[in-house]
């Protein structure tokens, strides 16, 4: 059934007249046909679901009490809608309003001036035209959608609006629904909602599906608009976040309490209980064959882990850098043995998740622990940082390295954790900036393993599956460059 607001929408291309007002009811209330009314005994002849129009003199009525028998009498024969021709300023009967939206009738206020025979008509025609789909209601209905602020509504309103405008039920509808008998379906287009597709119920299989696609194609193209500008929205949002993250988690104390302010306003919870992840790459420039589309794989992964965290807590944040990708996980609850747990899980799936959608990478994924604000925060980032260290030393490909399980002390840590230790670090390992990459990172994982098995070559031997030998061979060339 074509509803209200199709009906009213349909007058305007009678005349420049005003737009009709609805005074009482609502525009989506379904229309079944629209009969004019010269005397009141033709109300009763209305049948059930029909808009009445009252012609310029029973429209007189309306400002007198008589309305308020009219409605009761509309309303037993289930009429739909009252429509009077009447000035702007014109009051009609609180009463008769009451009742109107008592029984869900509406009223709708007409411009006096307009031609009553031609606003009927286009009323009715619109009406009738409800399994025909006239012209003038497919240029309306991709008028309305082509005008919509994509920033401002979801997919969802487009598809509804559609429906309101078109006076039939629009639906989007996974893949296989594609098929269902009597229907004109469109392919949704925006790549967000692949393998759905726009439904409508067919009309008559001729003509009038052929508009019905034409506007099916119109929303589709609206949608994918629409799904394009809330993606562009959310990556900037994702992206602003990202940049406020690792700079959190690299400065120092003075630095951090400058962020506060930053860091609220990209949804980053600082009051919260807060823990890091740390996943670091071992080959992902192995796998590309140039610096961008490793770029853009780090980039997918990085969404990837964003999507899975999002569905373990409602606050969390992810950002990625050349050599790592950096999830934080907050909660406003303090933690729990159970929480640690179920934070341990969560991220050992998404880990799995991680691997399984990039074939062959391989990462060293440190844990922190949940901590509470700002300043925990750059701590717990330190200690996944420390944790996936030893997952690096010990050759734990692809597992989770939780900073509990390394038995460090916090003295230590925080000792680690400083920036000027960093710095002092960097400048001790700088001499190897003159080795290729790939000899750099053999050599430097060697040392690293050497070092935490205490200097035992038979013990880092086993630990990387080398021969002792390449083992003090590399652990030379380490110290050659050490100098």
């Amino acid at each position: 059934m074509v509803s209200l607001a199709n009906i009213l929408d349909a007058t305007q291309t009678v005349g420049p007249e005003s737009a009709p007002e609805i005074l009482e009811g609502a525009a989506a209330i379904a229309i079944t046909e629209v009969r004019l009314i010269e005397h009141l005994g033709e109300v009763d002849d209305a049948g059930p679901g029909a808009l009445i129009v009252f012609d310029h003199e029973l429209s007189s009525l309306a400002e007198s009490y008589r309305f308020d028998i009219i409605v009761r009498r509309a309303s037993s024969q289930g009429v739909a809608g009252i429509a009077v021709f009447l000035p702007a300023r014109s009051r009609l009967s609180v009463t008769a309003l009451a009742l109107a939206g008592k029984v869900n009738l509406a009223i709708v206020r007409l411009d006096p001036s307009s031609d009553v025979s031609m606003l009927v008509q286009a009323m009715a025609r619109e009406a009738a035209d409800e399994l025909l789909l006239s012209i003038g209601r497919v240029r309306r209905a991709c008028d309305a959608i082509g005008k919509v602020d994509p920033q401002q509504h979801t997919v969802e309103d487009i598809v509804h609006l559609a429906s309101l405008i078109l006076g039939r039920q629009v639906t989007l509808s996974p893949a296989e629904g594609r098929s269902r008998p009597g229907a004109v379906a469109v392919p949704a287009v925006s790549t967000d909602l692949d393998g759905s597709w726009l439904l409508s119920d067919q009309i008559d299989g001729g003509d009038a599906d052929a508009l019905l696609e034409m506007v099916l194609w119109r929303l589709a193209a609206q949608i994918s608009r629409c799904s394009m500008e809330h993606g562009r929205s959310a990556r900037a949002q994702r992206l602003s976040a990202a940049e406020i993250l690792l700079q959190l988690i690299e400065a120092d104390r003075a630095t951090r309490a400058g962020l506060t302010s930053a860091a609220r306003r990209v949804g980053i919870d600082i009051d919260g209980w807060h823990a890091v992840v740390r996943l670091e790459f071992d080959n992902l420039e192995d796998l590309f064959d140039d610096e961008g589309s490793a770029y853009d794989e780090r980039d997918r992964l990085a969404a990837v882990a964003l999507d899975e965290v999002q569905r373990c807590t409602t606050s969390c944040h992810v950002a990625h850098e050349p050599s790592m990708i950096v999830v934080l996980w907050t909660t406003d609850r303090p933690p729990t043995p159970e929480s640690g747990l179920t934070l341990q899980r969560s991220m050992t799936e998404i880990i799995d998740v991680l691997v399984s959608t990039l074939p062959g990478l391989r990462l060293f994924c440190g844990l922190g622990t949940l901590r509470s604000n700002l300043t925990g925060l750059s701590t717990s980032a330190t200690e996944a940082r420390l944790a996936a260290s030893s997952a690096r030393s010990q050759r734990r490909v692809n597992q989770l390295t939780s900073f509990d399980a390394l038995g460090l002390r916090p003295t230590l840590m925080e000792w680690y954790g400083l920036p000027s230790v960093r710095e002092s670090v960097d400048a001790l390992l700088a001499p190897f900036a003159d080795v290729a990459e790939a000899k750099r990172t053999a050599l430097l994982d060697t040392l690293g393993t050497y070092l935490d098995l205490h200097g035992s070559v038979s013990a880092t031997a086993e630990t990387m599956h080398l021969h002792r030998n390449a083992v003090r061979y590399r652990i030379q060339r380490a110290f050659d460059v050490l100098d």
